[in-house]
């Protein structure tokens, strides 16, 4: 067996080795679901009890991260895209940092700050008081926004996956065709008029590209 065969062979044992343990969690969830289905009682007291609200809850979840994430990169997008500004190259890093940080750690991270004990709460609640808009310490516990909830969940990856809507809407705004932004701004459109009838319908297969 020459070099090149003894290499060949070791790395084809390194790739199966590691495609291995990639995929042993997919055939261990496919092993617990086969063992579900046969297992007919346990299948149905789930479906009663958890599969339904579990559905929604993912339903409701994908809903509000796409509207989240939307509500936050296309304008962002638009005004990096339109406008010139000073320190626009500083805010143009801030919108994509959220890509450096996995999911989970900024549901940490909010959590601890948005939470009724954390900081940044306990810090607008002594504004409150102190502005006498909260007088009542009972009223203001129960409207407190709770992040521990599937809003506060749409809210946290929405931000997460914000960064990728924003990279694509932004290229998707400065390739459009300038002769159509110039014909409408010589009839007068507004810019508004302008993001909502000729560059938002012709970026959305680029926005959607992002959202999925």
């Amino acid at each position: 067996m020459n070099n090149n065969s003894k290499i060949n062979f070791f790395s084809n044992i390194i790739f199966f080795s590691c495609a291995s343990l990639i995929l042993l969690p997919f055939f261990g969830i496919g092993f617990l679901a086969f063992d579900l289905i046969n297992n007919s009682k346990i299948f149905f007291d789930l479906l009663d009890y958890v599969l339904l609200d579990y559905f929604f809850n993912t339903i409701l979840l994908c809903v509000g991260t796409g509207f989240v994430s939307l509500l936050i990169s296309i304008p962002s997008a638009w005004i990096f895209a339109i406008y010139n500004f000073r320190g626009k190259k500083f805010f143009e890093v801030l919108s994509i940092l959220p890509m450096a940080m996995p999911a989970y750690i900024l549901a940490y991270a909010y959590t601890d700050a948005f939470d009724y004990s954390g900081w940044i709460s306990i810090y607008i609640r002594e504004i409150l008081f102190s502005l006498e808009l909260i007088k009542n310490p009972s009223t203001n516990r129960i409207y407190w926004p709770e992040i521990r909830s599937i809003m506060g969940a749409c809210f946290v990856l929405g931000l997460s996956l914000s960064p990728y809507v924003i990279i694509l809407a932004k290229s998707a705004f400065q390739n459009r065709e300038i002769y159509l932004i110039e014909a409408a701004k010589g009839m007068g459109v507004s810019f508004y008029g302008i993001f909502t009838k000729i560059i938002l319908p012709l970026s959305r297969p680029v926005i959607f590209a992002g959202l999925s």
